[in-house]
């Protein structure tokens, strides 16, 4: 899903996976954090290096936006806002 809101340009990505322990969805963003699997814990899962929503965070935030997440019910939602061009 996406759109403008006034002078912002908003993406809303839903992953309808395991969901994410809402404990975890502090420390989300930061590198090595894997939040798969709904347990909430840092993983050892060799698929994953828990450096993509990281990533996602400093290429949002070095462009003047936000990006956040909410999990519940299976299902996990990011949403990017990012200031729109003038």
């Amino acid at each position: 899903m996406t759109g403008v809101s006034g002078r912002q340009v908003q993406l809303t990505v839903v992953d309808d996976g395991p969901g994410i322990d809402a404990k975890l969805i502090p420390d989300l963003f930061d590198r090595f954090v894997k939040g798969h699997g709904g347990d909430g814990n840092r993983s050892d899962d060799s698929n994953s290096t828990g450096l993509g929503l990281a990533i996602v965070a400093s290429i949002t935030e070095a462009h003047g936006g936000t990006v956040t997440a909410c999990s519940g019910g299976g299902a996990t939602e990011f949403r990017i806002a990012l200031p729109a061009a003038q």
